[in-house]
């Protein structure tokens, strides 16, 4: 496979990932998952790896033509993804569990609280056309309930929202049982900052992802992207694919999990 001139390294990198994202596939399609007899941690962890899963098909596909600005900002999801799902081993109990959910119940309470606000001021949002002030209060009464009762029952699981402190979270708790493993506070402040900065468009790396200076200080405008980005993506790509994948296959003590270190 050599679809645009690549070198060597990056039509192998290619060549890797596309196998593992395959051998993804034919793991997850034939993973025979009785709902009944999971709960909740695994329920989050198999929505993780869905979306993990999604984001590396995307970078894959991405990749194959050359498009690397758009695989910082799933890049930048995949990460994050993947310290989502590791935080909710992190933990004796589940207070890993109930941080994310816990996070996630406050966006959905500060998006319900925005929209009432615009209700108020009689702003003209479609997507409020049909929502009384009085249902959107009910609404955020339900969640601060929900909230309320979360943080009495797992007090620590505040503690596990946002990824940086999630991230913080599991080396320590790798430490404390003797794990060998790569700090995730490390790949937060590195890969995660990197592909944000990218994502988020801050001046520096806007100028320099997608703009360059050609001859005579004539500004060029890069679409599709700098072809010598291809393998570092890649590498990075194919790293946090198959850290989530492990996870997937022995959680779920998948029949597969011994044919991964085929892929590696």
């Amino acid at each position: 496979m050599n679809l645009l001139n690549l070198t060597d390294e990056q039509s192998k990198a290619l060549d890797q990932l596309c196998k593992i994202v395959n051998f993804g596939a034919d793991c997850l399609e034939n993973s025979k998952i009785d709902r009944k007899k999971i709960r909740i941690r695994k329920k989050l962890f198999l929505l993780m790896m869905s979306a993990a899963h999604n984001y590396t098909e995307g970078i894959y596909e991405l990749c194959k033509q050359s498009r690397t600005h758009s695989c910082f900002v799933l890049m930048r999801s995949l990460i994050e993804n993947r310290i989502n799902a590791k935080s909710l081993f992190a933990s004796k109990g589940l207070d890993g569990v109930y941080g994310y959910l816990l996070e996630s119940y406050n966006e959905e309470k500060k998006m319900l609280e925005r929209m009432l606000e615009l209700k108020k001021r009689r702003l003209c949002v479609p997507m409020l056309k049909n929502l009384s002030e009085k249902h959107l209060n009910k609404k955020i009464k339900s969640f601060d309930k929900i909230i309320n009762t979360i943080k009495k029952k797992y007090p620590e699981s505040i503690s596990f929202q946002k990824a940086y402190n999630r991230a913080e979270k599991i080396d320590e708790f790798n430490r404390i049982k003797k794990y060998r493993s790569e700090s995730l506070k490390v790949e937060y402040e590195s890969f995660y900052r990197l592909y944000s900065s990218n994502s988020h468009l801050t001046l520096r790396h806007g100028l320099d992802t997608f703009i360059s200076v050609g001859e005579d200080d004539i500004l060029e405008i890069l679409l599709s992207g700098d072809v010598n980005d291809l393998e570092r993506i890649l590498q990075h790509t194919f790293y946090f694919y198959q850290d989530i994948l492990r996870m997937f296959l022995i959680h779920f003590k998948s029949p597969f999990r011994k044919e991964l270190k085929n892929y590696l």
